[in-house]
Formats: C-alpha cells, structure tokens, sequence
C-alpha cells in the first residue's frame, strides 16, 4: 500500500521547490520514521498477521515537459521548459499466508486511523526525540566514496535539465547539493501541526492518492467475481489499463500532446547532463588519487563545489 503526495510535489533543493513542498517532505519523512515501529508491533507481533511487516519512506520522480507560453500556437523548442517532479510516499508492506489481501488491506487502514489518534496525542518530546534522530540520520556522512559520487550524479541526471532551462537562469551551483542538509534543519523545526497536515494531506484526506497492489496465490487465489472487490476499486489487468486509468486523475488531467518536448531535445538535455556527471565523477575521483585529505564529505563538497494483479483505490 502506498500513499503518494499530490497536492504538494516533494522537495528537490532550495532553488528548485517551495518552503511548503519542504516543510511536508521533512514532516512524511518523519511519519515514516515514528510509523515504523507500531506498525511492526501492532500487525506484526499482536495480530501476527505475517511474516512480513515493514513500513517506509519512499521517493520517486516523474520527468515532465510543458510550455512556458500558455499559447499552443507559440510552442517551441525554445520555450519548451523541462522538470523533474519528485514524489514522497509512505508505503506499508504486508506478507501473509494467514490471511487475504483485502483483509491485509482493511487491517492495515484501521491501524492508519488508530495511528493518527496517536498522532494527535502524542507529547512534544517524543516528537522531537524523533526529529532530532532523524536530522542526525540525514546529516551522517557517507563512508564510501561511490555511495557518495552516485548520490551527486543521481541529482545532476535529474535535475540538471531544470537547472540548465534557458528560461530560468540558474547557476551550476545551484544544483541541490546541500538537499539533505535543509531536509535536517527543516525536520528540526517540525511540530505536532505539521506532521497532522502531512498526514491528513497524504493518508487520510478526500483527495489522497493510495496504491493498493494485491499479489494472489496458491493460498488465497484471486476470483474476479469475489465479493471482496468492492464497487470503488477498478482492476487494472495491463500497462494499457493503467495509462487510461491514469488519464483520469485530477493530476493528468491537464497533460496534452503539445505539452511534450520532442526526442531530440530529451536526449541533447541527457547527454548534457551525463557530460556534467562524467565530469564531476572525475574530477572527484582524480582529487581523491593525487591524495586530497580531510572527510569524504569534505572532499566531495570541494570537489562538486570547484504475477500479480494491480488495483487501484481512490
């Protein structure tokens, strides 16, 4: 079961997303953090429903292409501006051979509507305790030197395209080096209020966007005329289902042909920023071999810085 952000895309960096995509991008990653355990001890060690219970934070990206210009008739390739929407998600995983999925399904969203009557009720200290071990998970630096280079050259695929837009005129620099450091001063300053919203926004609220993929087998085969599919859930049996279903949700609705940017210009934006990553790769590399010193958060910050059916619940 995933639960997606949708009125707020999640955070990228400073220059690249709102303070409110920050603020709720610090309070999901911290539900997630204060979900985990409960989650376990409730589904798993009370109810044991199997032997698989987890529950975690998620991001994904969505690479999109739109018009500067409202006008269909002045679209252009040069005034065609390309972004990279990240997606925050709070995901839950059940695997059981003792119950069904829709069951899965029904006990998991009575834990989720107990949890946010925790929430609600839960003391400041406690909140913080979590902010505070959270940040300081954020802010570790890394120990290897690849997870390091992999993690810049991910941001500089994703976002370089968006950065390098004629139409903004951002600096290099400008890239989201430092995300992880604001995502832990953010989380710092979050509050019961906060984390009540993002709740309310991502899990519960009318206009939610939840995921629920049921994988049947041997034990609990799938019957297409079971009573356990319900009116509001729509089986999505191909990618071709999946795409018209899709079409149909407020967050595509406004998506058309002319609001694509062509092949071409997809492929010169990704080889720029595979040129930019190669680059700093190398760089970095060539400055760790001739024997630069210090932490590998220092040296990069020099370095950088110079089977299954799927179902859909609305």
């Amino acid at each position: 079961m995933t639960f997606q952000s949708s009125s707020l895309p999640g955070f990228k960096g400073l220059k690249l997303s709102s303070k409110e995509s920050l603020r709720q991008s610090a309070a999901i990653r911290t539900i997630c953090h204060m979900l985990r355990e409960p989650l376990f001890n409730q589904l798993r060690t009370k109810e044991q429903l199997g032997y698989i219970v987890s529950s975690y934070y998620n991001v994904g990206f969505s690479s999109h292409s739109a018009p500067v210009l409202e006008s269909p008739e002045a679209l252009d390739e040069s005034n065609i501006s390309t972004a990279t929407t990240s997606i925050d998600s709070i995901v839950v995983n059940v695997l059981s051979k003792k119950v069904p999925p829709p069951i899965l399904t029904q006990r998991i969203d009575e834990f989720l509507s107990s949890f946010r009557e925790r929430l609600s009720n839960i003391p400041e200290d406690e909140i913080k305790s979590h902010t505070d071990a959270l940040s300081k998970k954020l802010l570790k630096p890394k120990q290897k030197l690849y997870e390091e280079t992999s993690m810049h050259f991910q941001k500089i695929c994703k976002y370089s395209p968006e950065v390098f837009d004629s139409t903004k005129q951002l600096r290099t620099s400008e890239l989201p080096w430092d995300s992880a450091k604001e995502l832990a001063s953010s989380i710092k300053e979050l509050d019961r209020v906060d984390l009540m919203n993002a709740w309310d926004n991502i899990v519960s609220g009318k206009k939610r966007s939840r995921v629920v993929s049921h994988v049947y087998g041997k034990t609990f085969p799938l019957s297409l005329n079971s009573a356990d599919l319900s009116k509001n859930i729509v089986n999505l049996k191909s990618l071709n289902d999946i795409k018209v279903k899709r079409n149909v949700l407020s967050q595509f609705s406004g998506m058309t042909e002319s609001s694509r940017v062509s092949m071409m210009t997809r492929l010169l934006q990704r080889k720029n920023a595979a040129a930019i990553g190669l680059a700093a790769g190398a760089g970095l590399l060539l400055y760790t071999f001739l024997g630069g010193s210090g932490t590998s958060s220092d040296r990069t910050s020099n370095s950088i810085s110079s089977r299954s059916k799927m179902t859909y619940k609305s």
